[in-house]
């Protein structure tokens, strides 16, 4: 492994960046997180010079394959690599092929992650600053890519490619234990009879021709109890992207509505709240939210980018309220609940209560008669959060030794939150929990978690 980290030094420094960038991106966050799950391995040796393969608990990168090592992005061509091969696994394809060929399920499911990335990846520069450019232009070339399955999901792909398409296909095996020595991996324990099975597809379909190599891993034997845990994972991951995805406004209109026929999983909204709070109070110090630069200060357009000189590690949560929103006091008491769970994470609370006026207080913590206080309803009417927005401004002016980690909004969305939420940085994280049938707003920035 000492040999490979020195062999692929650039390479395991480009991994670094990238994954940084993934974290900082609103579009790819996601999928950044559940990258930090898998160890990420550059080797020469996958088999048949394959740029990429995972076995379902590391990602395999071949930096010395064709398609990376003559890019002319490197960068976002391993990017890319990175997010094919989490995708694989996001979306259970190893699982969800049941009796189908295994080699056509294979085509299909590249050719729909390849159109779902390229899709991802012309929403990032719609709406970022191109923290993560992927070379389309090659991808498109050497890949299983063809527009005409856009919003079609990877079964109905099968089908299409089953009836219209013609493949061949050539299968070898290699040593599972030889491959981990080869790649510097610890093999001890592994069975010599354990094989990864290896598959050349050639297909026709429409007149053009792709060819695509899969590597295919024996299966990791877990405990029932072990499985269930990764299952919970990977169903709250899937959670976490289509929240992420479908609670801001899409550039296309028909990649939104393919993104709620993908997704169909389901999880409680507490589950959600939590691990969304979990997420953004743990990497907030991290990454690029803390006490404002003097510039920023003066031009709020500017990126909202942290003064590292002197911080603290945790920093204040933005607790909005609105009175006359839709939903119940018991709902409310739950997330109250689930902010005070995560305590260890933030430094203080400041609430603003609000509906025509706002109403606000500064806590270190909620005790039970502060919750109390904060489920009396004192005013119901007319919400606007045009003056919630600006006291997060004032707050955050004020407090120039102090940093907002975040800013969790209860409320049934019917405001003027799209027309007023750039009054407070876009770069400052931001939650919406809101009724289940409260009206679908495009644009918002931001994940919108509904109470299901």
């Amino acid at each position: 492994m000492d040999d490979n980290l020195i062999k692929y030094k650039n390479s395991y420094n480009l991994k670094d960046k990238i994954v940084s960038n993934f974290l900082r991106s609103q579009i790819f966050l996601p999928m950044g997180l559940d990258l930090l799950n898998y160890n990420i391995l550059f080797t020469n040796k996958v088999p048949m010079g394959a740029p990429a393969a995972t076995d379902f608990k590391r990602i395999y990168i071949n930096p010395e394959s064709s398609c990376v090592a003559k890019s002319n992005n490197i960068q976002g061509k391993i990017a890319f690599l990175f997010i094919h091969e989490i995708l694989h696994i996001l979306f259970k394809h190893d699982v969800r092929v049941g009796t189908r060929d295994r080699h056509l399920w294979g085509l299909a499911t590249d050719f729909m992650i390849n159109l779902f990335v390229y899709n991802l990846n012309n929403e990032s520069q719609q709406i970022e600053s191109k923290i993560i450019k992927m070379p389309f232009d090659e991808i498109m070339k050497e890949g299983c890519f063809d527009e005409s399955f856009a919003n079609m999901i990877e079964e109905e792909i099968y089908d299409e490619l089953q009836k219209h398409g013609k493949y061949t296909n050539k299968t070898s095996e290699k040593s599972l234990k030889e491959f981990l020595e080869e790649s510097g991996i610890p093999s001890e324990g592994i069975s010599k009879d354990l094989k990864i099975k290896i598959s050349e597809s050639k297909l026709k379909y429409k007149g053009k021709d792709y060819n695509n190599i899969k590597i295919e891993f024996p299966k990791f034997e877990l405990s029932k109890v072990e499985q269930e845990k990764e299952d919970n994972r990977l169903n709250l991951s899937r959670s976490m992207l289509e929240n992420t995805l479908l609670s801001r406004g899409l550039e296309s209109s028909n990649f939104q509505r393919f993104l709620k026929k993908l997704f169909d999983v389901k999880i409680d909204w507490k589950i959600i709240l939590r691990d969304a709070l979990l997420t953004e109070l743990e990497k907030s110090p991290d990454l690029s939210w803390g006490t404002p630069r003097m510039s920023w200060l003066a031009n709020p357009e500017l990126p909202y980018l942290a003064n590292f000189t002197d911080i603290e590690k945790y920093g204040t949560v933005i607790f909005a309220l609105d009175e006359s929103g839709s939903i119940s006091d018991e709902d409310i008491q739950k997330a109250i609940d689930i902010v005070r769970q995560s305590r260890e994470f933030f430094k203080n609370i400041y609430v603003i209560k609000h509906d025509t006026e706002i109403w606000t207080k500064l806590y270190e913590d909620l005790s039970s008669d502060d919750v109390k206080d904060l489920l009396q309803r004192r005013k119901c009417g007319g919400t606007s959060h045009k003056k919630v927005y600006e006291e997060i401004n004032n707050f955050i002016k004020s407090n120039t030794n102090e940093y907002v980690s975040l800013c969790l909004f209860i409320t049934d969305m019917c405001s003027d939150i799209t027309e007023t939420q750039n009054i407070i940085n876009n770069s400052i994280p931001r939650i919406y929990l809101i009724p289940e049938k409260s009206q679908e707003i495009n644009g918002v920035v931001g994940k919108v978690i509904q109470i299901r």
